[in-house]
């Protein structure tokens, strides 16, 4: 019966996530949409939340509280504000859901320096003023550029309304996005984007952590075949929270109820049973 609960907490608590990141990527859809349409729209918010444009208005305290949510909880900001990161994990159900063979996730080794040299130059374009860099690198300028780009455009049936050039940067990165995310998952926010890296220096050391009981794990690796962030290494029964975005999918996946959101670390008292 206790598991039977856990289980269940383990579902609501991944669709209320689920739930909450289309609610906030529909209002943020709504922001992009009204700088093209002109539409008026109460959605500017979404904006003033959003981690690269609080660098670059100093928005300290919000940075801050940022700082300190994903100390504490991980990384909830790419889970299910970031507006990029729900587009990625649309993207990569649609792409499992229609492969001609069902695609499983499976565990990647962290590429570090590939994600310190993507950091490194997102901070050097901060401190040159080197608006060019930090927009592209940035997931909700990239967001608004689909938006704007891409999906609008091609709802009005041409790119008149936002010019040639901003309708092919649009496809471009809804076509990176969309492919990556379609096979890979959230490869790109994990490797690539500045701000799930800077996120990760800071959930790498998070109070409260997705954490496996080894001597409930049975090595099935269901949890790994679900985890979009291919942060679940089977071998050390570990998870990367440096990477993972608290999408609840493993704990919601495993049949044994072996993981677990919790501040405490699983010390293993018997011996694993593998598979």
């Amino acid at each position: 019966m206790l598991n039977g609960g856990k289980e269940q907490m383990y579902i609501l608590a991944k669709n209320t996530r689920v739930a909450v990141s289309i609610g906030l990527g529909a209002v943020a859809f709504m922001a992009a949409a009204s700088a093209t349409t002109g539409i008026a729209v109460n959605a500017g918010w979404i904006c003033r939340i959003q981690i690269v444009s609080l660098i670059l208005s100093a928005g300290i305290p919000m940075l801050a509280a940022w700082g300190i949510v994903t100390y504490v909880f991980g990384r909830i900001y790419c889970s299910s504000v970031c507006p990029l990161g729900t587009m990625m994990d649309a993207a990569s159900c649609i792409g499992r859901r229609t492969a001609r063979r069902r695609r499983y996730f499976h565990y990647r080794h962290p590429n570090s320096r590939m994600r310190a040299i993507f950091l490194i130059i997102m901070g050097g374009g901060i401190v040159i003023g080197n608006t060019i860099i930090v927009t592209l690198l940035d997931p909700f300028f990239d967001f608004n550029a689909i938006i704007e780009g891409a999906v609008m455009p091609a709802c009005t049936l041409g790119a008149a309304a936002t010019g040639a050039a901003t309708a092919v940067e649009g496809v471009i990165i809804l076509l990176i996005v969309a492919i990556s995310a379609g096979r890979d998952g959230r490869l790109l926010c994990n490797t690539v984007c500045p701000v799930g890296n800077a996120l990760g220096l800071i959930s790498r050391h998070s109070i409260m952590r997705m954490d496996i009981n080894t001597d409930l794990c049975t090595g099935c690796l269901k949890c790994v075949e679900v985890c979009k962030s291919s942060c679940i290494d089977p071998s050390s029964h570990t998870i990367d929270s440096s990477r993972c975005v608290m999408c609840m999918n493993c704990a919601a996946a495993c049949p044994n109820k072996a993981i677990t959101y919790t501040s405490t670390r699983h010390r293993l008292q018997k011996p694993l049973m593998a598979t």
